[in-house]
């Protein structure tokens, strides 16, 4: 089927809207592994499977959690986003019928952005946010400063040697 389905991130073959490299894992730690290996071969759909079934474990994410997290949903954003301009490119350069096709194949590849930024957003908001610590309020303290001159003041000449 040539146009994206919604409510599947995923526009391959996977009839099921879900990838194969979850049931390499044996546990939070394998595809916190598989995530690493995934980013190192550029596989960013295959990382943010692995790190959404991290987050949907539960719990606080780890600095390295949070950073693998971050990197396959901006990777997916960014590769489809690329895509988006390349064939609104093309969209302006054609006209008749390749104009129309170019129009439904750049509003699919926005479908595709939605589906990614409403994967990620959800996965914040439903899994992340409920387990996030609590910040400590604190009053903001100011910075000390290095005097500096006045920006109008007149700056002294430095004196010249007098000869006597």
């Amino acid at each position: 089927n040539f146009f994206f389905d919604a409510d599947s991130m995923y526009s391959d073959d996977r009839s099921d809207g879900h990838g194969q490299i979850v049931s390499f894992a044996r546990g939070r730690k394998d595809l916190v592994e598989l995530a690493g290996m995934a980013e190192q071969a550029e596989r960013y759909q295959d990382m943010a499977e692995c790190m959404k079934a991290v987050v949907q474990m539960g719990g606080e994410l780890s600095l390295q959690e949070r950073n693998l997290f971050s990197v396959a949903y901006k990777n997916l954003v960014g590769a489809r986003r690329s895509e988006w301009r390349a064939l609104s490119a093309i969209e302006q350069k054609v006209d008749g019928l390749s104009n129309q096709l170019a129009r439904q194949y750049r509003e699919r590849v926005a479908m595709e952005i939605r589906a990614v930024c409403s994967e990620a957003l959800d996965l914040v908001q439903k899994q992340l946010e409920p387990h996030a610590p609590q910040a400590e309020p604190h009053a903001p303290q100011a910075k000390p400063h290095a005097p500096q001159a006045e920006p109008h003041a007149p700056q002294a000449k430095p004196h010249a040697p007098q000869a006597e």
